[in-house]
Order: structure tokens, then C-alpha cells, then sequence
């Protein structure tokens, strides 16, 4: 499964220092946002150009599965990213 989405610190216009992906409550992944999006920094008006991620996810089975994202800050503190209307993995 690839996961694909973007994060930022909007507060204090930083990158995250992770992006930790859960599955079914178990740590799957650790990364970070490495991929440009122009759209992103255009949108927040903030210098954050490299806030996309693409991850790619061993998984066996699509059937049941919860899937939560957090960013993590560089102080250590980590929010939950928003999801898109109709994110089935709630």
C-alpha cells in the first residue's frame, strides 16, 4: 500500500522532524517529508517546500485496517494529520 500526503508545522512554519505512520496501533513507519511541494508552501504562504511524503507500506491484508499519521515536531511533540473527506482507514 502507498501512503502519500504532506506535513508541516504551521505554528512555527517548520518542517516535522517524523512522520510516524500507525497500523491497526502498531508503529509501521518512520520518515520523514522529503518530496517538494510548491502547491503546499504556495497555499500556507510559509518557506516549507519539501512537506510531501510518499511511503510505501508492507501490508497484507486492506480489509479492517486503521491507519493514523502523526508529525512529529522538532521539540518533540506530535499531532495527528488531518484526513480527507472519505479517509476509510478511521
Amino acid at each position: 500500500m502507498v501512503l502519500t500526503g504532506w506535513a508541516a508545522d504551521v505554528r512555527n512554519a517548520q518542517l516535522p522532524r517524523a512522520i510516524w505512520v500507525f497500523v491497526n496501533g502498531e508503529l509501521a513507519h518512520v520518515g520523514s517529508p522529503t518530496i517538494p511541494r510548491p502547491g503546499v508552501a504556495h497555499f500556507l504562504k510559509m518557506p516549507l517546500f519539501q512537506t510531501g511524503f510518499t511511503f510505501t507500506l508492507a501490508v497484507e491484508d486492506t480489509n479492517n485496517l486503521k491507519i493514523r499519521v502523526y508529525a512529529v515536531s522538532e521539540v518533540g511533540l506530535a499531532s495527528e494529520l488531518a484526513y480527507g473527506p472519505g479517509y476509510p482507514f478511521l
